[in-house]
């Protein structure tokens, strides 16, 4: 039996950016925004029994503007650079 997954968009092209329900159905729900230095994190606000997204909450530690609890970011995520962040 396969493990239920997590998954990351990395998003590049502004042309690709997602629209605000695209984002939503792709996190589960509504969506909260982490921003990074030079990038954006594009989560589920809620995260209520989500799985730990071990890839982003390692990018997220790095960077060292949020504090991460101990569960770490959980669900899906969407990274948008440059031009693709969010405004």
């Amino acid at each position: 039996m396969s493990q239920p997954k997590v998954s990351c968009w990395f998003v590049r092209d502004p042309n690709e950016a997602p629209e605000l329900i695209e984002a939503q159905e792709f996190v589960g729900g509504y969506v909260e925004v982490l921003q990074m230095n030079n990038y954006q994190v594009l989560i589920n606000d809620e995260g209520s029994g989500l799985l730990t997204n071990k890839e982003v909450t390692d990018m997220v530690e790095r960077a060292g503007i949020y504090r991460v609890d101990g569960r770490g970011i959980v669900g899906n995520a969407i990274i948008l650079y440059g031009d693709a962040q969010w405004k």
